[in-house]
């Protein structure tokens, strides 16, 4: 078994907080990976009561409207990356073999990645469209490496 070894790039901490941003910056810049490796934990409402605290793995199977989240194959409330793009707009469809800057990718609890030679930003989100959101907490952190081709 092959040991990765993987460096802190980026961390996000919030606790009790309203939010009505899109897109939360998680790393300055990917300058230099391959790859990204990213954990979440915490709990976040969106509709008070109306639906139970998302976590980072959202809430799979709960019928919703698809215009009310960004990635239809990813459960409502998860937590949702994209490496480049703006901080301000929610999707970017692109239709080739490799991601555009800024399409939008599932995250979850753990997540890795390939950077596809990308520099950065990298920004987490949650795939849910209508704001705000009051996080009860939220810990992302981002790690990176550098996997050599053979």
């Amino acid at each position: 078994m092959v040991a990765i070894s993987w460096v802190e790039v980026g961390k996000v901490e919030i606790t009790d907080e309203v939010i009505h941003w899109p897109w939360k910056l998680a790393a300055e810049t990917l300058h230099g990976l391959t790859h990204v490796q990213i954990k979440a934990e915490g709990e976040w409402e969106a509709l008070g009561a109306q639906i139970q605290p998302f976590n980072p793995d959202g809430h799979a199977g709960l019928p919703i409207q698809t215009d009310r989240i960004i990635l239809s194959d990813c459960p409502i409330g998860a937590v949702i990356g994209k490496v480049g793009g703006s901080s301000a707009n929610f999707a970017v469809v692109s239709s080739s073999a490799t991601p555009a800057a800024g399409t939008p990718f599932p995250v979850g609890a753990h997540c890795v990645a390939a950077t596809h030679g990308s520099i950065g930003p990298l920004f987490i989100g949650f795939n849910w469209m209508p704001r705000p959101l009051h996080i009860k907490t939220l810990k992302i952190t981002v790690s990176g490496t550098t996997i050599a081709q053979s």
